[in-house]
């Protein structure tokens, strides 16, 4: 996106022997699916803002509603004709720099763009460390003048001057009513090349063993660090064209925004990865192949929300609510906890669709009657759990998540006095029920091989229920022995009479 000065174009011929990854070769461990009306997720999405901050571009960035938004499964950015801030026109630019940032895979992008005089919409990585463009720019979709762009721009030996690998497409090449459909634009990265797609289409490919900046940058090669994800509309500018004669307002549309990374799901940490299905011990978030059943183990020991929920750093930061709300040093351990008179306190969280969880929180309440601990914006209809106990004590609130990837928690009190609360955690509902010891066999059971292969034997004819490690059941029987062979490898629940037991399947 940056054309400070007379660019040095180098223009890369396409392969006809591009390495392309097959979807099996991927796993799914970021997503953001919109599916929350509202302001975009926090969690994932910032926002540039001001007036013509590049290529005198024509509008002004902002972070209102107006310019961008979630809304019917889709992220809106929106732009207006209208004198803001010095501009003629507002829009929005959302990235991801210090929130989600990635080194390598294949990221994949569904959207809809505007194609009209004066659009100028974007999908862009930039590198975390140095200055542009010695940072690594990375445009996996631009639209101007008619065109689609697939660009690769890198550092050459004068500052703010760029060595670019582009390639470029009529949209009118793309086939009749292209440009009011959705369309998936896709990279995949890797320490030897990058490749852009857009709907499988190899628009171009740029060989990073030879991206090396100049020697005026510490960031010798700008493609082996982490790069943030930008999405932005931009109006007129020195590409964008005359925006005078369109009429606004001008949508740009995404679907979603999909990370996917090379590997086997077993080494992901399950807890808080988006778009998986309740079946974590069998990793169903892989895509495609052999990949699709290796083990998942859901990790049960870790809090979800850490570090109190950031309240021992006495920051609100990871916070917002509403009414008389703030970090207190009434705790029921270590040093912060939180007070809300008459308002809530209220954090976001990223969840797994269709999944249960347990968030749990020493509090009390002083003076007047009652407080909840409850959570909304998951996705189901808000749910809670009052309270009224005055001297600190346990709290819990059990709650299901819809076909959502993020719930806002919160601490509420409305009736009067002070609550107070400290020491949050939040785990999967089944690792709360089923979070076990190694093998935690009583003294009359004993179960072998374990780790098993294949059978899995009891020393003596037992009553038996086989789990996943979140507690769906397998198979249920009554003999010596429980046939595992055609299971995938991960971790395994078995009830008996005598317990809870947790089995592993090499």
């Amino acid at each position: 996106m940056n054309r400070f000065i007379l660019l040095v174009a180098l223009i890369s011929s396409l392969s006809s022997s591009a390495q392309l990854f097959a979807p099996s070769d991927y796993c799914l461990v970021w997503s953001d699916e919109f599916n929350v009306n509202g302001a975009p997720n926090p969690a994932n999405w910032g926002y540039e803002t001001g007036c013509s901050l590049r290529n005198s571009e024509a509008q002004n960035y902002t972070n209102r509603r107006e310019n961008s938004r979630v809304e019917n499964g889709l992220l809106i950015i929106e732009a207006l004709r209208e004198n803001y801030g010095g501009c003629s026109y507002t829009s929005a630019g959302l990235r991801s720099v210090g929130k989600i940032e990635f080194q390598y895979g294949r990221l994949d992008v569904r959207a809809k763009i505007d194609t009209r005089n004066g659009s100028w919409p974007a999908i862009w990585l930039l590198g975390v460390a140095g200055e542009w463009p010695s940072c690594g720019e990375i445009d996996i979709m631009e639209f101007y003048n008619s065109r689609i762009h697939a660009n690769v721009a890198w550092g050459n030996e004068t500052q703010w001057s760029a060595i670019w690998d582009s390639q470029n497409k009529l949209v009118s090449e793309l086939g009749a009513g292209w440009a009011n459909n959705f369309h998936v634009w896709r990279i995949e990265w890797t320490d030897k090349f990058i490749n852009l797609y857009v709907d499988d289409l190899l628009m171009n490919t740029t060989d990073v063993t030879k991206t090396l900046n100049g020697s005026i940058s510490n960031v010798r090669n700008p493609f082996m660090q982490k790069h943030y994800l930008l999405l932005n509309q931009a109006i007129g500018g020195i590409n964008g064209g005359d925006p005078s004669g369109t009429t606004f307002p001008m949508r740009y549309e995404i679907d979603y925004v999909r990370l996917y990374q090379t590997g086997t799901c077993k080494n992901l940490d399950c807890n808080w990865q988006p778009n998986g299905t309740a079946y974590l011990d069998a990793c169903k978030r892989c895509v495609g192949g052999n990949t699709g059943v290796q083990a998942c183990v859901l990790n049960c020991s870790s809090n979800m929300i850490g570090s109190n929920m950031g309240l021992e750093n006495s920051t609100t930061a990871d916070w917002t609510g509403w009414g008389d709300y703030s970090v207190s040093t009434v705790a029921f351990s270590e040093n912060y906890g939180i007070r809300v008179g008459v308002g809530a306190f209220e954090r976001v969280v990223s969840v797994l669709p269709n999944t249960s969880y347990t968030i749990k929180a020493k509090a009390y309440k002083s003076g007047g009657s009652w407080y909840r601990l409850g959570v909304k914006e998951h996705g189901l209809n808000e749910t809670f759990t009052e309270q009224t106990n005055t001297a600190w004590g346990d709290v819990s609130h059990t709650f299901n998540t819809g076909n959502s990837t993020t719930a806002r928690l919160y601490l509420y009190n409305g009736g009067g006095g002070t609550a107070y609360a400290d020491d949050f955690e939040m785990k999967p509902t089944a690792c709360v029920v089923t979070s076990i010891s190694e093998e935690q066999v009583s003294s009359n059971t004993a179960f072998y091989p374990n780790p098993v292969e294949n059978m899995l034997h009891f020393n003596e004819s037992k009553t038996w229920e086989l789990c996943s490690v979140i507690g769906e059941t397998i198979a249920k029987g009554e003999s010596e022995t429980i046939n595992m062979s055609s299971l995938p490898s991960g971790v395994y629940v078995v009830k008996t009479a005598s317990g809870i037991h947790k089995i592993v399947k090499n």
